[in-house]
This record gives structure tokens, sequence and C-alpha cells, in this order.
């Protein structure tokens, strides 16, 4: 049985959120290409043409991936700091930077609006 590069993807973003999620909040994330092209089972230069083939990139799936928990976790109230860390970023800078340019604006200006939407929405329903 052949594998296409439409399963790997998804077994590549699979493993990445999982790994994202998953894991304890003290252990150091291993996002790597090489640790999701092993955790996997496909060499790493395969899963690189895979993402090429698809017109995308390893940067660009794990980094879903990251914007999506990002706002789950600010959702729900964690800190910058506990969010840069859960995330694998090295610093609160780098993950500055990536949540600006996910979002145009700060985190704590994003985590705000997040639960403020949470605070509208309880009005909503009482």
């Amino acid at each position: 049985m052949s594998t296409g590069p439409n399963k790997v993807i998804h077994d590549a973003t699979k493993v990445i959120k999982a790994i994202l999620t998953e894991t304890a909040w003290d252990d150091p994330k291993d996002l790597s290409l090489d640790a999701i092209a092993t955790a996997i089972n496909v060499p790493k230069r395969s899963l690189q043409r895979y993402f090429s083939v698809a017109g995308t990139s390893f940067f660009e799936i794990k980094d879903k991936q990251r914007k999506a928990i990002s706002d789950e976790l600010l959702k729900d109230g964690f800190t910058i700091n506990a969010v840069t860390k859960h995330l694998g970023f090295t610093d609160r800078t780098s993950y500055t930077h990536a949540h600006k340019r996910w979002h145009g604006t700060s985190p704590t200006s994003r985590k705000r609006l997040l639960q403020q939407e949470i605070k509208d929405a309880a009005v909503k329903v009482q």
C-alpha cells in the first residue's frame, strides 16, 4: 500500500497537534521536521516533498496548529508565558511576533478580546 501526500500531511498534522495539546506542560516540545518525520515513519526528505506537492510547508502546518491552540489557551485564561512555553516557542518575544503575524495584535490584546467574547456570550444566555 503506498502512502500518498495527503495521508502523510494529515498524519504529520495530527502528530503536531498531539504534541501541542497532549504533552505535559513542562515537557520540552520537539516540533522539528526530523521529530515529526520520525513519529510518522516517513523520511524527512519525503515529508518535505509531500508538503511541497500539496502546496504547503512544514512551517505553515505547524504555524496553523500553534495559532489555533494559542487561541484556545488564551480563551481559557492561561498566562502569556504559559502559552509561550506550551507552544514550544523559545521565548515570549518569539511568541509575540508570531501572534502579531497571525492576528495583527498582541497576545494580551487578543486574550482580552477572547475573554470578553466569553463574557458577552454568557450575558446573552442569561
